[in-house]
Parts: structure tokens; C-alpha cells; sequence
């Protein structure tokens, strides 16, 4: 998509929401303030994520002191989330491609994007879902397996308002090799709390429709409110319906816009500082902040 009206209401957002002011806020200890009674109920997330109290002790202290070391087992819980994430390719009425996004399982047989993805049934039922489209170990293409949707009545539901949708994802790929229930899925708490201004988040999305990627770094929690959050992660176009994940890879929102730099004169500019134009393609926005939808809001 280009400059819509998700964008323009994110960039909006950002700016009558005071985020700005709390993006130019610089890391460490000296710059969180945390009582008592905000300690003790972060501990308290903490420990209804993990169930361990220890390691609910030591995630505090990491986020209170701005250190991001994590266990090793880190990066295969991540893979195994990650499983669950697609690329969705948007075909229109003659099955000619006109876009990408993202989208993940939240169950089995259900999966999760944007309403401005898939703003109608006729939207989903034109359209399919690939996992594994990434590079292995080794930096060697997988092989794509790709599942068609299912929006018969019943199996989809959306919500222009938190930008989301729900459709059906058939049992089997389309070549019947493969099961669905071999790339799991990621379950929707409706947990307030999950994630907390200065944590980071990681992103697990097919920017532009590209292999699945993660960003590891300048991913910053800027600012929540009741159903949105800010964040510093980078997305680009395709990145619709992506989830954003805390520490312990649960998903607190789902990615649904970027918000634009502009000049004094509001025009959008590029990343390489001149004024941007749709001839040059939406990945070459310069972009400044990500809002999502906070899970919580949407179960």
C-alpha cells in the first residue's frame, strides 16, 4: 500500500499522543523511574509469563537496568514462534499479484492480519499464505509451503477500528504434504501488561514481501495507551500483520502501521533525506516510528 489512511492516522496519533517526546528519551537506569508498586506489578507479569520465579527476577532486573542479555534458548524459542509466521500474497478477482503482508496462526486454523490486509471475506478468499518461505542455516532457500484461506461464514471476522481480521487457513497445503499443525501457532492473551515502556520487542515479518526477517536492534517500546502501542522496530511495507513480541516471545500487538518523517513543510521524505514520491516505492520512506495494536485490546 501507499500513503493511506492507516498511515496518516498513525503519524497523527504520534504526534497528539506526546510519543515524540518520549522517543528522543535516551536507555539506561538513570533515565527509568520505577516505584515500588510498578516494580511489583511488572514482577508480577513477569512471573504469569513464565512461571518461574527466578527467572521472572532476573528479567526485572534486565529491564530495569537496560541489559537485553538473554538465555541462549532465546533464539529457539524464537524459531519456533517464528514457524508460525507467513507471507501473504493479495491477488485481486483475475488472481494477478497487487501486494504482500504478513500474517500469523493464533490457533489451529486460524490466522491473524489487518483489517486494511483483508478488509472483506472476498479479500481473504482471494488470497494465500505461504511458511518457510526464509533461508535455512545455511543461507540456502526453503521450499514455500503455501495453504489457502478459508472465509466461508464463520471463519472470518475483522474490526476496522483495531485494524484487525481473522480468517481460516485450510488443514492441508495446497500440494498435501503438509499438515497445518506442523507450524503451531502463537495464543492471544488478553493480559494486560505484557510488554513495558523501554523493553524491546522483536518483530517476526516478510517486509515487502521478502523472506522472513527479524530486527534485533533500535526496537525500543516507546509509549502504550489502551489500545495502541509505539515502537522503534524497523518495518517496511509488507510488515502489515506482523507480530511484535516481548522477551519471552509473546505476542503484545499486532503491526499495523509506520509513522512518516516529514519536512517543515509536512511532505514525506525518503530515507535518504529528499522529498519522497510514490514513484520511488514505499520502501524508501523514511520512517521515525511503528504503532501496533495491542493484543490485549483485540482478544
Amino acid at each position: 500500500m501507499l500513503l493511506d489512511d492507516t498511515i496518516k492516522d498513525a503519524t497523527r496519533r504520534f504526534k497528539q499522543k506526546g510519543v515524540a517526546r518520549h522517543a528522543r528519551q535516551k536507555d539506561g537506569p538513570r533515565n527509568r523511574v520505577i516505584t515500588p508498586a510498578k516494580r511489583k506489578a511488572i514482577y508480577c507479569e513477569l512471573l504469569a509469563s513464565t512461571s518461574n520465579a527466578q527467572v521472572a527476577a532476573d528479567a526485572l532486573e534486565r529491564i530495569i537496568a537496560g541489559n537485553d542479555l538473554v538465555g541462549v534458548n532465546y533464539l529457539a524459542i524464537g524459531m519456533r514462534a517464528a514457524r508460525s509466521v507467513g507471507r501473504i500474497s493479495l491477488l485481486n478477482t483475475s488472481g494477478k499479484l497487487i501486494g504482500y503482508a504478513t500474517g500469523f496462526l493464533v490457533g489451529p486454523g486460524a490466522l491473524i492480519t489487518n483489517n486494511h490486509v483483508f478488509g472483506t471475506d472476498l479479500d481473504a478468499a482471494n488470497a494465500f499464505i505461504e511458511f518457510d518461505y526464509e533461508y535455512d542455516i545455511d543461507g540456502r532457500d526453503r521450499t514455500p509451503v503455501r495453504f489457502s484461506l478459508d472465509a466461508a461464514p464463520g471463519w472470518f471476522v475483522t474490526d476496522k477500528a483495531l485494524d484487525f481480521s481473522i480468517v481460516g487457513v485450510a488443514q492441508r497445503s495446497d500440494d498435501g504434504v503438509h499438515a497445518l499443525a506442523e507450524f503451531g501457532y502463537l495464543p492471544l492473551s488478553p493480559r494486560p501488561g505484557k510488554s513495558f515502556e523501554g523493553e524491546y520487542l522483536t518483530i517476526i515479518q516478510h517486509p515487502g514481501g521478502e523472506r522472513k526477517q527479524v530486527c534485533v536492534r533500535e526496537n525500543k517500546l516507546i509509549k502504550y495507551l489502551d489500545t495502541t502501542l509505539w515502537y522503534e522496530t524497523d518495518t517496511v511495507a509488507g510488515a502489515s500483520g506482523s507480530p511484535a513480541c516481548n522477551g519471552f516471545w509473546d505476542v503484545v500487538a499486532l503491526h499495523h502501521s509506520g509513522v512518516t518523517k516529514k519536512d517543515a513543510q509536512g511532505r514525506v521524505l525518503a530515507i535518504d533525506g529528499r522529498v519522497w514520491d510514490e514513484t520511488m516505492g514505499e520502501d524508501k520512506i523514511k520512517w521515525i516510528a511503528n504503532e501496533g495494536i495491542r493484543i490485549s485490546a483485540i482478544v
